[in-house]
């Protein structure tokens, strides 16, 4: 059975670069992203240590051309 859908704002709210939490009542909570025009949810729980998402930090993807270079 596929998972209810949830309402979370209106698109025009959400503007490219933001986002917005979503409470599914006692679960950990989603975010839901605008990344470039779509819609992304991402689970607020950590994989790998279950500590919360949303406490990180977000920025800027690093690229580099080598070891020791970013």
């Amino acid at each position: 059975m596929p998972p209810p859908e949830v309402v979370v704002c209106d698109v025009a709210s959400l503007p490219p670069g933001e986002r917005r939490e979503v409470d599914f009542g006692g679960r950990h909570p989603v975010f839901v992203f605008n990344v470039n025009g779509a819609l992304v949810g991402l689970s607020n729980r950590c994989p790998h240590r279950g500590a919360p998402l949303a406490r990180g930090f977000v920025g800027a993807l690093v690229s580099s051309n080598g070891p020791g270079d970013y």
